[in-house]
């Protein structure tokens, strides 16, 4: 077996495994895994690979799977069919968001030490010791 067939099946198995046991035992109530109820939309979680702000993952983000209200999911399964009979597509960028992950972003803002490129691509305009107070990042988040 090839490294790319092993990648490509351990990458399947531990989406399969993570879902379930990873993420979230059971998830709040009047939750939903987005791919649930709506298969084919576009789930690209920033938080769970290193293409974001921070640069690295974020504690809670351990697959690409997101976690919205079942109202929510809802609304953006018409809307996907509303986009998709345009020719477009949504993508769903973040959903349900562990406090831990809001933690996180706190402890960010007091380590001074950051990569420039990633200021320069996420936060240009301001200093990251400022997020917080500016409203950029809040204690508990809409989304927890």
């Amino acid at each position: 077996m090839s490294w790319l067939s092993i990648s490509i099946l351990l990458r399947v198995l531990l989406r399969c495994f993570c879902r379930d046991t990873c993420l979230f035992s059971t998830i709040p109530t009047g939750f939903v895994y987005v791919s649930d109820i709506i298969p084919d939309i576009q789930i690209s979680l920033r938080y769970a690979s290193n293409e974001n702000f921070m640069g690295h993952i974020v504690n809670g983000y351990l697959s690409n799977v997101s976690i919205i209200t079942r109202a929510a999911a809802i609304g953006l399964k018409q809307a996907q069919l509303l986009a998709k009979d345009n020719g477009y597509e949504l993508v769903i960028y973040d959903g349900y968001r562990p406090q831990k992950s809001v933690n996180q972003f706190m402890n960010w803002t007091q380590n001074l030490n950051d990569s420039q490129i990633k200021k320069n691509f996420y936060y240009p305009r301001i200093n990251k010791e400022d997020a917080f107070k500016l409203g950029y990042i809040a204690e508990k988040s809409g989304h927890t």
